[in-house]
């Protein structure tokens, strides 16, 4: 049996941008109370698709560009993973579709469900535009 290797190209990535934070709270008060949306979607236009922010030295990446968007959720490339703090609510709650691993068949159950509420069709009758 043998196998096929393939060199990874030689490419240089770029940090995911973010705003500068505050030491040990990160972008943490940088956040209006009761403005998280218009915070987030604010970011999502001045760094262009991808942002990053520190919510006092937890890194979580945004992303709001659809090429982007279609990237991360491709499940050849990447996979779910259920950590704090969904991990301790599965202790407590079982596998429902945020607590569920992609592979477990209640995830598969509530995906199907979940799906048609958020279909093309479906978004156009919630918004207008």
């Amino acid at each position: 049996m043998s196998s096929v290797t393939t060199a990874a190209p030689d490419v240089t990535l770029a940090p995911i941008p973010r705003d500068p934070g505050w030491p040990i709270v990160g972008n943490l008060f940088q956040i209006t109370p009761g403005e998280i949306g218009q915070h987030l979607l604010a970011r999502s236009r001045h760094h262009d698709g991808i942002f990053e922010l520190d919510f006092a030295g937890r890194r979580v990446p945004f992303v709001s560009s659809v090429e982007l968007a279609a990237d991360v959720c491709d499940p050849a490339r990447f996979r779910k993973i259920i950590g704090p703090p969904l991990s301790y609510l599965r202790d407590m709650a079982g596998d429902g579709l945020f607590t569920a691993h992609s592979d477990e068949p209640n995830w598969g159950c509530a995906h199907r469900i979940l799906m048609p509420a958020f279909s093309q069709r479906a978004m156009k009758g919630y918004f207008d535009i």
